[in-house]
């Protein structure tokens, strides 16, 4: 499944010539918000795509990237070969099935890259029935350390 054509929109595998147009995409879907030094390591991201454990999908329509998703398989000693769905977002000009048609092009991608599971990690507060209707199960709470914890200094003794 490299590519389909469903409707108004495309969804296709990315290759690294794809990474700038990629990454400008990717901001718009943003709103804009990133950064410099972020697009640039977004876009050397992007365009590792193809490699053997990254990819990154994008849904076209009339032309236009309006849609991306990556996807990277990961190795864990006692668990094997995960897969993870890194990013997906969605211009919501397009129809809701898009969203679905891009993530099980990064399903199928991770299953035919080894992945015996596939996670995602979803913020908090976007809401969880898409991930769901795709047959994903919350199975853990993921607390994050900032790199610039306030209480940081070990305990006298």
């Amino acid at each position: 499944m490299i590519s389909m054509t469903v409707g108004s929109y495309a969804v296709r595998l990315l290759c690294s010539e794809d990474a700038s147009a990629a990454v400008r995409a990717w901001n718009d879907l943003a709103d804009g918000t990133l950064d410099q030094e972020t697009v640039r390591r977004i876009e050397t991201v992007l365009a590792e795509s193809g490699a053997e454990d990254f990819a990154a999908f994008g849904v076209e329509a009339q032309g236009e990237l309006c849609g991306l998703a990556t996807a990277r398989v990961t190795v864990h000693p006692l668990g094997g070969r995960r897969g993870e769905i890194e990013a997906l977002m969605i211009d919501g000009r397009l129809p809701d099935e898009a969203g679905d048609t891009l993530a099980l092009h990064a399903i199928h991608w991770l299953r035919q890259h080894g992945a015996t599971t596939i996670s995602h990690f979803r913020d908090p507060s976007a809401p969880a029935v898409f991930w769901k209707r795709l047959g994903f199960q919350p199975d853990m709470l993921r607390y994050t350390l900032s790199a610039e914890p306030s209480n940081s200094t070990p305990p006298a003794g």
